[in-house]
């Protein structure tokens, strides 16, 4: 009789150590996919706390918002800098969806503060992802918005030079 309870104590203490064994092998298992998972929640935290401007992952799009910005200088954008912003995002920078392309970029221009910091925002990805000749060709393009209604503004004129600066390295 001795015999078998000796057995059934061994078996329930092994028992109990393979149960253990495995919620331990479960935790572990969990704190690594916790590991994993708090890096990608950071970073997720990181671009929700900032402006839809800096999600803008696209010269063109950040090109479309600067475009938009600009014309927004001068007050409400008429007809004619929509038509100039809509045939520079065609033409010139190959966006064939040119109403989605606009409808975003009013989006994203909603959200901004005061123009003079929108450069800023893109600042980065223009510096990084665009050579020089295609960002002084970003400034010309600027340059054919602010004068689509006629004479620039001082407003856009000096957003413009600004942002030219930017650019050269020198703003």
């Amino acid at each position: 009789m001795h015999i078998i309870l000796g057995a059934i104590a061994v078996l329930g203490t092994l028992a109990f150590f393979i149960v253990r064994m495995r919620d331990a092998a479960s935790a572990a298992n969990d704190l690594s996919y916790e590991a994993k998972s708090f890096w990608r929640r950071f970073g997720f935290r990181r671009r929700a706390s900032g402006t839809p401007l800096d999600a803008v992952q696209e010269p063109a799009e950040a090109a479309a918002v600067l475009l938009l910005a600009v014309a927004r200088i001068r007050g409400t954008v008429t007809s004619k800098e929509v038509e100039a912003i809509e045939e520079i995002l065609r033409e010139d920078l190959g966006v064939t969806d040119t109403v989605e392309a606009m409808a975003r970029a009013r989006w994203l221009s909603g959200h901004i503060q005061s123009p003079e910091y929108v450069p800023y925002s893109f600042q980065k990805l223009l510096m990084t992802r665009v050579d020089m000749a295609e960002r002084r060709q970003l400034v010309g393009m600027l340059r054919r918005v602010a004068t689509a209604e006629g004479t620039p503004t001082d407003d856009q004129t000096a957003f413009i030079d600004k942002l030219a600066l930017t650019f050269e390295g020198r703003g």
